[in-house]
């Protein structure tokens, strides 16, 4: 089919590994950011705000959900256009800084905001298909491989800091 959207069956495989890396990347930013997030949900200026948010009507919690979302979005290509260009560590930058942002905030305003967001056909409609995206990604093997093997570095990382944690109570104690 000439001119149409599809790719042609030679680009897919590299648009599949892309479109998985790109999800991988937001499943683990979001697993390393969780300690992060529910450590400012403790913080009484994130709660005062977050029940600002929740008293909103549906448009004012669309508008505030779909801002950050249009900014934050773009962060993983326009960092990846930076490290492209040469420049390594503002790319870098932009993008641990960006992905951070963007799970912390959007996920958050999403969890405010979704009783209201789904009150619009349209945004339901989308994020159910957003959601069998995922779903359909999670099946792979390919992403249940990465997950094991990311969470046994998660596992193995605790394990390190603990023992850490351990030997500098052991050493305070000696003292």
């Amino acid at each position: 089919m000439k001119g149409s959207l599809r790719p042609s069956k030679m680009w897919r495989p590299v648009l599949w590994v892309l479109v998985i890396a790109y999800f991988l990347i937001d499943a683990i930013s979001a697993s390393l950011l969780k300690p992060l997030r529910r450590w400012l949900d403790r913080l009484d200026a994130f709660r005062r705000m977050a029940g600002w948010i929740r008293s909103l009507g549906p448009y004012p919690s669309l508008f505030i959900f779909l801002v950050p979302l249009i900014v934050l979005e773009p962060v993983k290509p326009v960092s990846l256009y930076l490290v492209g260009i040469g420049q390594f560590y503002a790319g870098l930058i932009v993008f641990v800084v960006g992905e951070a942002l963007k799970i912390l905030l959007i996920e958050r305003l999403f969890h405010l905001t979704r009783p209201k967001l789904m009150s619009f056909r349209l945004f339901a409609w989308a994020y159910g298909w957003v959601i069998e995206i995922f779903a359909y990604f999670r099946s792979f093997e390919v992403w249940k491989s990465a997950r094991r093997w990311f969470e046994e570095i998660r596992a193995h990382a605790r394990r390190v800091i603990w023992g850490q944690r351990l030997e500098l109570r052991r050493q305070r104690v000696r003292r």
